[in-house]
């Protein structure tokens, strides 16, 4: 009986080791895999977001440099404008783009714009700079005062056309019938 004991002794023991082992193996490694696994996917996020800071940081250095690229073009413009009001060479412009499109330059009229009140709703490039609205009225033909708005679009000086209006010289006299009188109302920007 004692040898069945002693066996049984061993037989228990083995088996108490074999549950303890399993025990140990339930209790304590299954939790350090499921760590493991949520380290994982853990991992596999953050490269996730890091890819997407990446993809950040590409944008916004493209961004900067498209910046910079524009900093340089409003440059170069901002040099292209006179940094004064420059009327008496304004003047001479008008005069001689027109004789040299067939108009004659019949009046001039230079008169200043408000800054402060048309600035309200401009953005912010366009506030640095200041303009002058130039009317004009010129008489000629048609044709010629559509080569006319042409040099005006082909200028290097910067400036815009806002108003155009037209009468037929017929009602004046029928000798001139093909020319007509016209009114610009023109914007011309300076520093």
């Amino acid at each position: 009986m004692k040898i069945k004991i002693k066996i049984n002794k061993k037989i228990i023991l083995i088996i108490g080791l074999f549950i303890a082992v399993f025990g140990a193996t339930i209790f304590l490694v299954v939790p350090i895999l499921k760590d493991l696994t949520n380290i994982r996917i853990g991992i596999k996020e953050k490269r996730t977001e890091l890819a997407g800071i990446e993809d950040l940081i590409v944008r916004v250095n493209e961004i900067k440099k498209q910046g910079r690229d524009i900093g340089k073009e409003l440059e170069e413009v901002y040099l292209a404008l006179p940094k004064e009001k420059d009327i008496p060479n304004l003047l001479v412009y008008f005069e001689s783009l027109s004789t040299a499109n067939g108009l004659i330059l019949e009046s001039i009229d230079f008169g200043e714009i408000d800054d402060e009140t048309k600035r309200g709703d401009k953005k912010e490039t366009e506030k640095l700079l200041k303009s002058r609205e130039v009317e004009l009225t010129v008489s000629g033909t048609y044709n010629a005062f559509k080569n006319y708005l042409r040099a005006l679009e082909e200028n290097i000086r910067s400036m815009n056309v806002n108003s155009i209006d037209f009468i037929s010289r017929e009602l004046i006299t029928a000798a001139d019938s093909d020319f007509l009188d016209f009114d610009l109302k023109v914007e011309v920007y300076y520093q």
